[in-house]
């Protein structure tokens, strides 16, 4: 029997929480979607994968405020609220331990998380992950410099302009569209320091993927999770983007299945 979805909600931190099941096994795979995305990114490869590997169970979850999980508070969310979260959402499930698959922004709530509840994670997979800072070239600083001096009114072009400067910024496309309290999440996110330090307290065993024409987190961001991470594979694909699940999901999930 061809392997299908189930979706369910539960409430965890008095959210209700949309996720799909794959399978039923107790070795099972958790994916983090990157910033914008939802259970859908990761249909396809989970579907592909389960077919692979019916052994596992996969889940793929719907953060706070994307997807058809309720949002978090207009206050806004860090990537420590995301990882308690999931360490919530784990222990509503009675998960013990998984392995995990991240995607951009999953890269910095599933380093949070290991670092503060490293015996929940078995394996892991970064794929394309958020967390790593570089200097702002010449026109980011233009931009930064222009944000300050921009008025706040409500005019249409003005908030058209300010929403130019984040996504130029910060590649953070979607910030025209989405709803108040996540662009205070956004803001809160994009804050935090760089997380290579945080890298170097990872002990599981990880697999890291990466697009060489990546350009929303580039191929040298890659190379620093690589050096951090103590116990890691890397590989990178010639052609890849930032969508690498979506674009070179086979190749992936032929990795996938012999790593976990």
């Amino acid at each position: 029997m061809k392997p299908f979805a189930q979706h369910h909600f539960i409430t965890v931190q008095n959210l209700k929480t949309h996720f799909m099941r794959f399978g039923d096994s107790q070795n099972k795979v958790i994916f983090l979607h990157g910033w914008g995305g939802n259970t859908d990114s990761f249909f396809k490869l989970a579907l592909e994968l389960s077919e692979k590997r019916p052994d596992l169970e996969l889940i793929v979850l719907d953060y706070p405020g994307f997807g058809l999980t309720d949002a978090p508070a207009p206050s806004g969310w860090d990537t420590h609220h995301y990882a308690d979260w999931v360490k919530a959402f784990c222990d509503e499930l009675n998960i013990k331990e998984a392995n995990f698959y991240v995607h951009s922004f999953g890269g910095r709530i599933l380093t949070r998380l290991i670092n503060k509840h490293p015996e929940l994670g078995k394996k892991l997979v970064f794929t394309g992950a958020a967390g790593i800072k570089w200097p702002l070239s010449m026109r980011q600083k233009i931009s930064v410099k222009l944000s300050k001096i921009i008025p706040k009114a409500k005019h249409s072009k003005t908030q058209r302009l300010q929403n130019l400067i984040v996504t130029k910024v910060f590649g953070a496309r979607d910030w025209g569209n989405v709803d108040p309290a996540l662009k205070t999440t956004l803001t809160k996110v994009l804050a935090e320091a760089d997380f290579r330090d945080d890298l170097k307290n990872i002990k599981q065993e990880s697999l890291i993927l990466w697009g060489e024409k990546d350009t929303i987190t580039p191929l040298k961001s890659g190379e620093i999770y690589a050096q951090k991470i103590p116990n890691n594979h890397f590989k990178t694909f010639k052609t890849g983007r930032h969508g690498i699940h979506h674009t070179h999901r086979d190749e992936i999930v032929t990795e996938l299945a012999k790593f976990l």
